[in-house]
């Protein structure tokens, strides 16, 4: 009878083992799912976060080369009329225009006769 009540002993041990040995590697299995489900979702915040952050940038992007457009086509558009200008005021007085930029070739060429 005792050899009879080890081996069920035994195999009720084995039993009890092998359950054990189960439910860990259940919760081994349950708890790496885990990791995986929140890793993925922890990745899927970053992209939408990487998206928002390069939507930005791009926005921020053409805002900067429209205005910059914009300040070049006003500038351009000053220097035409400045230019139109110009010759106006030369076209109207030819030898008084001929006169100013006499005095300002010479009033440079003494500044740089001087360095």
């Amino acid at each position: 009878m005792s050899t009879q009540t080890s081996q069920t002993g035994g195999n009720a041990g084995g039993m009890s083992q092998s359950r054990g040995n189960q439910d860990l590697k259940q919760s081994m299995t349950d708890a790496a799912s885990a990791v995986k489900d929140t890793a993925s979702q922890a990745m899927e915040t970053v992209r939408g976060s990487a998206t928002q952050a390069r939507d930005m940038a791009q926005q921020q992007f053409e805002t900067v080369r429209d205005t910059a457009t914009e300040y070049w086509q006003q500038g351009r558009e000053r220097a035409v009329e400045l230019e139109r200008t110009l010759e106006h005021q030369i076209a109207a007085a030819p030898i008084k225009s001929v006169a100013m930029a006499a005095a300002v070739g010479f009033v440079l060429g003494i500044f740089w006769i001087r360095r």
